[in-house]
């Protein structure tokens, strides 16, 4: 079977049609080469991206102070942790 002779008519009919041929069918086709892709940060899957919430700065925030006790006041307080007798702890 031997196509030449219809395939250089049809070459021939579409150099003379100025190469436009059916723009209709093409724009079609190629429009879906065209479409823009969607604008998505791709490196944020699969846990590539650090995510991270911004907190409220705190407020009245104060850092403790060490405050200087007595000696008495120190030997109560280990003698109740410990077990100690407060009489004993004082004398």
């Amino acid at each position: 079977y031997d196509d030449a002779d219809f395939y250089a008519q049809l070459l021939k009919e579409f150099v003379e049609s100025g190469g436009d041929g059916d723009r209709g069918a093409c724009a079609e086709v190629g429009g879906a080469r065209n479409k823009r892709r969607k604008l998505v940060d791709r490196r944020a899957s699969k846990g590539r991206k650090i995510r991270f919430e911004i907190q409220e700065k705190m407020v009245s925030f104060m850092a403790p102070m060490e405050v200087a006790l007595p000696p008495l006041v120190k030997q109560l307080i280990s003698g109740k942790l410990f077990g100690a007798s407060i009489l004993s702890a004082i004398s």
